[in-house]
This record gives structure tokens, C-alpha cells and sequence, in this order.
């Protein structure tokens, strides 16, 4: 199988394959969707702590972690110019393992036609992800989750400012309950008001000027508590997913700490893959450009919890 599929892609690519996506990513908030995109990745790009070059401090340490969670892999190499070098790169060759033999880094500071890197000799890859791919497809599923649920939260908040309808029998009776909403909606806690504000046209009927119609079914409609413990188990998922320490907060009945802390071991399969798999590639880079290090490349995870004790089976209580 050709490591191109693992190419990042361009605008036409994008667009071809959301436009076989369904449901179609239309039917989302694109500004929710961007912010919990963008939430998300940051989430995401915490858990790597990393021993780089000091060349690669500040803005450049961002872009780096960037095209490692965005594209999966850079080329790391070394340049008169700018000492101990990476680029995002594509992949030419294929050795006996199916491995690229060769990087092409297209960078406007270099020849327009690009750089050629010979992987092994004169640099070598550093990557995520055993398969090459970065995690936005991970990013996305959950970011897709999250925003289509902001919609629902935000018409359970608007639902929930309308518990009562009031039915005017009367024009004078309908304008003065107006007066009389607008001052207690802006926190005016008690209102004066004279009869003859409320009166009908005619003062011989024994008519209300108004009725108040209670909705029906009011609290039962009333989800926005649902919505928010949902929003937490989506959030508690991807935590579980990318390796940061979470506890699956809606269990309602009695658990063991064994069963407690199940979910942060199975948190870290994905995560210990990512760290393998960057120290492993870490160290080709480290061979390969040793002399010109002044110090190895090496990643960790943030989260580790090697230090905790060993689980026990005393049963702990949920609130």
C-alpha cells in the first residue's frame, strides 16, 4: 500500500471527501465546530512533553508540535544556514519494508524545487503515529459530536426563558403586561402599579385583562442538566482517548477503585503508542544527526502515572 494515502491534503482532497460524508458536515455550526476543533488539538498537544534543540524554542516549538499532531511527521535534518532543520515533507521511495527512502521538503527559502533529503544519511523522519497519519481524524470525530451538541444546549437555554404564556383579552391589558415583564426582567424585585393600568376598555365586565397559560410539560422538557453531563462524557471520552487521566463521572451505582481507575489504564494505549513511536524515531534522528546535537531528542508523556500505587479493590462511592 502506497504512503501517499498518508499525504496531508489540499483543499480539492478536503472537499471531495466531505462532500461523501454523512451526515454533511453542513448540517454542523462551523464556528462551534472550529472552536472545539482548535480546543480539542491544544487538549491533545498538552500530553507530549519534549526535549528539543534550543533552536526550536517558542513559535517554532508550536509549529512543530503542529505538524506532528496535524500531519503525523516532519523531516528532521541538518542545514548550513539554519543549523538542525525540520519541515513538514512528502515521501518518495519505498525500501524492502515499504518504508520511504527519500524526503522532499518544498519550502520557498529553498530551490523552488525543493530539497531532497536522503532519510538515513542526511536526515531522518520523526513521527507520531505508526501509520504516518496525524490525529485530526480523532480531533474531528469528537469536535463534530461537540458541536452539533452545542446546538441542543442552546435551545435548551432559550426554551427554558419561556415558561408562560400570557393570552390579553384586551389591547390596554396586553401593553401593560409588557411594561411589567421589561421592569422585572431587568431586576427591579418589586412592582407598583395602579388598577386602572390593568383595567378593560369596560369597566362594568368582570373579564381578566389577561390569563397565564402554563406550557405543559415544562420541567419534563427542561434537558439542559442532561445536555451538560453529555457534553462531560464526550470531553471524558477523548481525554480516555488521548491519554490524560479521567474517570467515567456518570457511573451512578457503587465502584470499586479497581473499576475506578480501569478507565486511565485504558486511556493510555493510545498514548503510549504515540510516545513509542516518537522515541523510536527520536533515536533514528539522534543516530543519524548526533554531531550536530547538543542534546538528544526525547519525548515523555505528561500524564504518567507510573507513581500511583497499584489498584486496590476497596470500594469507593460516587456523589
Amino acid at each position: 500500500m502506497s504512503l501517499s494515502q498518508y499525504m496531508p491534503f489540499d483543499f480539492e482532497q478536503f472537499m471531495l471527501i466531505e462532500s461523501h460524508y454523512s451526515p454533511s458536515p453542513k448540517m454542523r455550526n462551523n464556528k462551534a465546530y472550529n472552536f472545539w476543533f482548535r480546543s480539542l488539538l491544544e487538549r491533545a498537544m498538552s500530553i507530549i512533553d519534549a526535549d528539543l534543540p534550543e533552536n526550536w524554542e517558542g513559535t517554532t516549538r508550536d509549529f512543530f508540535f503542529l505538524c506532528l499532531f496535524r500531519i503525523g511527521f516532519v523531516c528532521v535534518y541538518y542545514d548550513k544556514k539554519f543549523g538542525v532543520s525540520f519541515q513538514p515533507c512528502s515521501l518518495l521511495g519505498q525500501n524492502l519494508y515499504y518504508q520511504p527512502i527519500e524526503a522532499l521538503i518544498a519550502n520557498p527559502v529553498y530551490d523552488p524545487k525543493g530539497k531532497s533529503i536522503k532519510l538515513g544519511e542526511e536526515g531522518a523522519l520523526l513521527k507520531l503515529t505508526p501509520s504516518y497519519a496525524g490525529i485530526n481524524d480523532v480531533i474531528a470525530y469528537y469536535a463534530e459530536r461537540l458541536a452539533n451538541l452545542d446546538a441542543s444546549e442552546m435551545v435548551a437555554i432559550w426554551n427554558s426563558r419561556f415558561p408562560k404564556i400570557a393570552l390579553a383579552s384586551n389591547k390596554p391589558g396586553a401593553e401593560a403586561l409588557k411594561k411589567l415583564y421589561d421592569s422585572i426582567s431587568e431586576g427591579e424585585p418589586f412592582k407598583v402599579v395602579s388598577n386602572k393600568q390593568i383595567a378593560p376598555n369596560d369597566a362594568q365586565t368582570k373579564e381578566k385583562p389577561w390569563n397565564l397559560l402554563e406550557l405543559e410539560g415544562r420541567k419534563e422538557n427542561y434537558i439542559l442538566p442532561d445536555i451538560l453531563r453529555d457534553f462531560q462524557t464526550i470531553i471524558n471520552n477523548f481525554d480516555a482517548e488521548i491519554g490524560i487521566p479521567t474517570l467515567p463521572y456518570q457511573k451512578k451505582e457503587r465502584m470499586v477503585s479497581d473499576e475506578a481507575s480501569m478507565r486511565s489504564y485504558d486511556g493510555k494505549a493510545r498514548s503510549l503508542t504515540w510516545i513509542k513511536t516518537l522515541n523510536a524515531t527520536a533515536d533514528e534522528v539522534n543516530k543519524v544527526l548526533g554531531k550536530y546535537l547538543e542534546k538528544p531528542l526525547k519525548f515523555e508523556l505528561h500524564y504518567d502515572d507510573e507513581d500511583n500505587e497499584a489498584p486496590n479493590t476497596q470500594e469507593v462511592e460516587e456523589e
